[in-house]
């Protein structure tokens, strides 16, 4: 029995975008054991809960292990939050984490 051939492409693939995006980049302070104290902090205090609290008054409650939880600053260091400050940073679920980090985002690029 003969082998079946596929064939090529007939259209070369083109990107298309507009605008090309700038490749991601990983700040190496995140990798700092003065970050990575900062953090476990932050999760500790929070019960290794998510903190993220709705409009009716529910906190989330995605857990660590069963969930990765970030250390989210909460008035961003780009926005001029302080970077090592406990006080500056709440535990959150990875939706909860996009959804906030996306927030301060549009508002940043709104000013």
């Amino acid at each position: 029995m003969p082998k079946l051939r596929t064939l090529g492409p007939l259209v070369a693939p083109r990107n298309t975008n507009t605008v090309q995006l700038a490749p991601r980049y990983k700040d190496p302070f995140y990798q700092t054991v003065a970050y990575r104290e900062w953090r476990r902090l932050v999760i500790a205090r929070a019960g290794r809960q998510c903190e993220y609290v709705d409009g009716y008054g529910h906190r989330c409650t995605k857990t660590a292990p069963e969930c990765r939880l970030y250390a989210h600053h909460i008035v961003e260091v780009k926005d001029g939050g302080a970077l090592l400050e406990p006080s500056n940073g709440r535990a959150l679920c990875h939706q909860h984490h996009e959804q906030a980090s996306a927030q301060a985002r549009s508002l940043r690029m709104r000013e």
